[in-house]
C-alpha cells in the first residue's frame, strides 16, 4: 500500500512537473504573441502616420499649385493694368488735341501781329 501511495505521488509530482512546464511554455507563447501585437500596432501607428504625412503632402501640393495659378493669373492681370496705364485715356487725348488747337492759334495769332 505505501509503494502504491508513493507511486501516485511520484506520478502526481511528475504530472505537476508537467504543468508546470505546460505553464512556462504557455506563458513565453503568451508574452511572444505580445511582443509580435505590441510590434504590429507600432507598425500600425507607423503606417498611419506615413499615410498621414502623405495625406498632407498631397493637400500641400494642390494648395501650392493653386497658389502659382493665381499667382499666374494675377501676373497676367498686373501685365494688363501695366499696359492699360501706359495707353492714354479718352480725356488726356481730348486735352492734349486742345492743347494742339491752342497752339495753333497762338501760332496764327502770332503771325497775324507780325504781318
Amino acid at each position: 500500500m505505501k509503494s502504491k501511495l508513493r507511486k501516485e505521488q511520484h506520478e502526481r509530482e511528475q504530472e505537476q512537473t508537467h504543468h508546470v512546464a505546460m505553464l512556462r511554455e504557455l506563458q513565453h507563447m503568451l508574452a511572444a504573441e505580445r511582443n509580435s501585437n505590441q510590434k504590429l500596432e507600432l507598425e500600425l501607428d507607423d503606417t498611419r502616420t506615413s499615410h498621414n504625412f502623405e495625406k498632407q503632402r498631397s493637400l500641400f501640393e494642390e494648395k501650392v499649385k493653386l497658389l502659382q495659378e493665381e499667382k499666374t493669373y494675377l501676373s497676367r492681370e498686373v501685365e494688363k493694368a501695366r499696359v492699360k496705364s501706359n495707353e492714354p485715356t479718352r480725356d488726356y487725348l481730348m486735352l492734349e488735341k486742345e492743347v494742339t488747337e491752342l497752339r495753333s492759334e497762338r501760332v496764327e495769332l502770332e503771325a497775324q501781329k507780325s504781318e
